[in-house]
């Protein structure tokens, strides 16, 4: 097992144990989403906050 796979092995007991299996998976989902954006310049990102609805 690597450091990763411990990692979110701790996390996941610990969310479950406070019944945040749902927060903790939102969390992850997101820093998918942010990953999609690192191979985008400033501008394109930019471009793609003004254009999202909120």
């Amino acid at each position: 097992m690597n450091y990763e796979e411990i990692t979110d092995i701790l996390l996941r007991e610990v969310m479950k144990e406070f019944k945040m299996e749902r927060t903790y998976q939102e969390f992850l989902d997101s820093l998918v989403k942010f990953d999609d954006f690192k191979n985008l310049s400033n501008k394109a990102f930019q471009e793609y906050i003004d254009n999202k609805e909120i």
